[in-house]
């Protein structure tokens, strides 16, 4: 019988297969399969994270979420010490998480759109002053009403 994994192990697993009386079929991979694999890795970690139930698995998953990492990590000539440097500057610059802020959604103010709505109302507002329909006073005044709502969109 056997069982496939087709998947990136520890360097001990074949060894600890072999202790077991049973037989591993490996191979070793070369660097752009080996980047590959590691990020499959990564994956498969994370959703071990996720599915922890406890706190002792959760910390073994993330061990496990560390050592990918850091193979990761090491394959682009880098440290840990290299990646925790540049969490730090990222930390120091938009901050953690410590705060638990759940950003819902971003209202943008379209200025463009405010800005085309405001030039077509003044035009109007100009042709009514010209054509008499207005006074200057009922001008100045549609005038910055208009303005001061568009400020408020």
């Amino acid at each position: 019988m056997e069982k496939n994994y087709n998947k990136l192990v520890r360097d001990n697993i074949p060894d600890i297969i072999e202790q077991n009386g049973e037989k591993p079929v490996i191979e070793f991979l070369n660097n752009n399969d080996y980047k590959k694999e590691l990020l499959n890795k990564l994956k498969e970690e994370c959703n071990e994270v996720i599915s922890a139930e406890n706190q002792e698995e959760l910390l073994n998953e993330l061990a496990d979420v560390y050592e990918v990492l850091n193979a990761l990590a090491h394959i682009q000539n880098k440290s840990m010490d290299d990646v925790v440097k540049i969490a730090e500057q990222k930390k120091l610059k938009r901050g953690g998480f410590e705060k638990k802020i759940y950003l819902k959604k971003v209202v943008t103010k379209n200025t463009k759109i405010k800005i085309s709505i405001f030039l077509v109302i003044i035009n109007i507002l100009i042709e009514l002053y010209f054509f008499k329909y207005i006074n200057a006073f009922l001008f100045l005044k549609f005038y910055f009403v208009v303005y001061y709502h568009l400020l408020m969109i």
